[in-house]
C-alpha cells in the first residue's frame, strides 16, 4: 500500500492490482472509459485514489505531480486483478447476486466455458448480450451447488438465460469492471497452464481457446465421472489433472 504525506497529512492508496477496492476499481473503468491522456487519466486517478482535494494536488509542483503519477504504475502494467473485488451485483435491490472468489478457485470447469464462450464471443462482436451472459454466468442468486464451496446456485443454461436480461441494468461502469476482472483471472489461470493454454500466454485479450467442452467429454468417464459430474468438477482441480496428463503424454512421446 502506498503512504505518502502532502502537508502534514497521511493519503493511502493501492500499489498493485490486488489491493484495488470496488470503488477504485469502478473509478478507474470511468476513467479509461473517457479516452482521456493518460497523463490525465493518472492525475484524476491520484485524486481520487488518495482522495487528496484538486487545490491540494494543483499546489504541488510538476515534479511531485509526477512522482504521485507514479505510484500507480501498476494501472499500466497489465490486468493482474486476479482478486474478485466486486462480490455482490444487485439488478434489482431486493435480489443479490453473488460472484465468484479470487482467481475463480470456487467455479466449476463447466462454470469456465460458459465464461469463456461469452466472452470469446463479445471479443469477436461487440454484442453486449454476452456480456449480459457473461455477468449472469459468474453472479448467481445463493442456493443449492454440487461444489459445496461455492453458495452460488448450481450453474445451467437455462439459467444462465433467464438471469442474462437482468443483467442489462447493471450501470456500464460495473459492467467494464466484471468484464476487466474477468480478463484478470482468466490471464491468472492462462499463465498458470501454459501446456493447456499455449497459444494464449501473453495475449490479454486472446480469441484462443482449447475445445473445454470437447475437452471434458474426452475427460469423462475416467476419475471424475460421468460428463455431468465431470462439468461439476472444481476448475483447478480440472486443469491440474488435464495438465498431470498432458505432461506425461509429452514424456512419453520424448522415449
Amino acid at each position: 500500500m502506498n503512504i505518502i504525506q502532502i502537508e502534514n497529512k497521511s493519503y493511502t492508496c493501492p500499489d498493485k492490482w490486488t489491493e484495488m477496492e470496488a470503488w477504485q476499481l469502478l473509478i478507474w473503468m470511468k476513467i479509461i472509459s473517457r479516452n482521456i491522456e493518460r497523463t490525465h487519466a493518472f492525475a484524476f486517478a491520484v485524486m481520487l485514489f488518495y482522495k487528496i482535494k484538486k487545490r491540494t494536488f494543483f499546489k504541488l509542483n510538476a515534479a511531485q505531480q509526477v512522482q504521485l503519477k507514479n505510484t500507480l504504475q501498476f494501472l499500466a502494467e497489465g490486468n493482474k486483478l486476479f482478486k474478485w473485488v466486486i462480490p455482490i451485483v444487485k439488478p434489482f435491490f431486493w435480489i443479490k447476486h453473488f460472484g465468484p472468489s479470487d482467481r475463480l478457485a470456487t467455479s466449476t470447469i463447466q462454470e469456465f466455458r460458459f465464461a469463456e464462450t461469452y466472452y470469446l464471443a463479445f471479443q469477436k462482436t461487440q454484442n453486449q448480450a454476452f456480456i449480459d451472459q457473461l455477468i449472469a454466468a459468474l453472479y448467481r442468486e445463493k442456493g443449492f451447488n454440487n461444489l459445496k464451496m461455492d453458495c452460488r446456485v448450481q450453474i445451467s443454461q437455462l439459467l444462465i438465460n433467464t438471469t442474462a436480461g437482468k443483467m442489462k441494468r447493471l450501470d456500464k461502469a460495473t459492467r467494464a469492471a466484471i468484464v476487466f476482472n474477468y480478463e484478470g483471472c482468466r490471464e491468472y489461470i492462462f499463465h498458470k497452464y501454459p501446456t493447456i493454454f499455449k497459444k494464449s500466454v501473453n495475449q490479454t485479450k486472446s480469441n484462443s481457446l482449447p475445445d473445454l467442452e470437447g475437452i471434458i467429454k474426452t475427460v469423462a468417464g475416467g476419475k471424475f465421472g460421468t460428463f455431468r459430474e465431470t462439468e461439476d468438477t472444481s476448475l483447478y482441480i480440472f486443469l491440474d489433472h488435464l495438465a498431470d496428463e498432458i505432461e506425461a503424454a509429452e514424456k512419453a512421446n520424448r522415449k
